[in-house]
């Protein structure tokens, strides 16, 4: 299966993707003392990123987040979200809140935007809410967007399903320099690794948040020795997300956030690593 990394103007039904609801009087207050971002920075109709950490500082999830109305909705890997619930569950205690993994479609729209969707275009790190479901703007460079759906889409120019849907896809979040956590790399980084809080998906204003120490820490008084950079790699054998290879200059280890393959032997992939000398 080869990939066009410069084909644009396509729609992308996609299968890997989750939408967690969470709701509940207590879910703003609980939501802000687990994650990076500061919730009560979200503004009205904005999605904004955040990270989900152990008490270690290592990701458990990187996901976009918006509220609508009185719940907040949380897009990430379908095969970590339930990982994620899980793991928020352990530490609701007495607090009112209750986590739901929707059953939705998401479709991405790449290049032209299509009006028939939606009637109001959302500007870059906004959200429109739909009929049934929501659209979402994830650029302010290039035209890409995000629909999420309670229902198919029966009709649709350029429609790409199946695992080159999702590749695709992929490719896009790692040309946006954008990482993905998956469960092979669960625990393998913390936030500055992967630039999260480059992307503004980690908030060192406000309180507690699990891993915060350490986050904080290597922010205020040290620099990370690693960092993520995107790397187009040659390989005879397949590259996955968590696998560990060598710099082909250097020979220093990397760690492979996500990988995809663009043709027989060549990898788009964002990698972390000392990879600067």
């Amino acid at each position: 299966m080869n990939i066009d990394p410069n084909q644009a103007n396509m729609t992308l039904e996609l299968s890997e993707l989750a939408l967690v609801k969470v709701g509940g009087k207590d879910a703003a207050e609980f939501l802000n003392n687990q994650f990076t971002n500061d919730i009560n920075d979200l503004m009205e109709n904005h999605w904004q990123f955040n990270g989900y950490c152990t008490a270690k500082g290592r990701l458990i999830a990187v996901m976009r987040l918006f509220k609508f109305a009185d719940n907040f909705y949380i897009i990430i890997p379908e095969s970590t979200a339930q990982i994620l619930v899980q793991r928020l569950k352990i530490y609701v205690f007495r607090s009112k809140v209750s986590f739901e993994i929707l059953d939705m479609s998401f479709y991405a729209y790449l290049g032209t935007y299509t009006a028939a969707e939606v009637a109001t275009k959302p500007e870059p790190q906004e959200f429109t809410p739909i009929n049934d479901g929501f659209m979402l703007n994830l650029s302010a460079q290039n035209e890409r967007y995000l629909c999420i759906k309670d229902k198919k889409i029966e009709h649709a120019d350029n429609l790409i399903s199946g695992e080159i849907a999702d590749s695709y896809w992929r490719l896009t979040e790692i040309n946006a320099f954008i990482p993905t956590i998956f469960p092979e790399t669960i625990e393998k980084f913390i936030p500055q690794h992967v630039n999260l809080d480059q992307i503004n998906g980690v908030s060192f204003k406000k309180g507690c948040f699990p891993g915060q120490e350490i986050v904080a820490r290597l922010h205020y008084l040290g620099k990370s020795k690693q960092s993520m950079q995107k790397m187009d790699l040659v390989s005879e054998t397949e590259i996955n997300a968590g696998d560990s290879i060598s710099h082909p200059q250097t020979q220093k280890p990397l760690t492979i956030v996500d990988a995809v393959k663009i043709d027989n032997h060549t990898y788009q992939s964002l990698v972390v690593g000392q990879i600067s000398e």
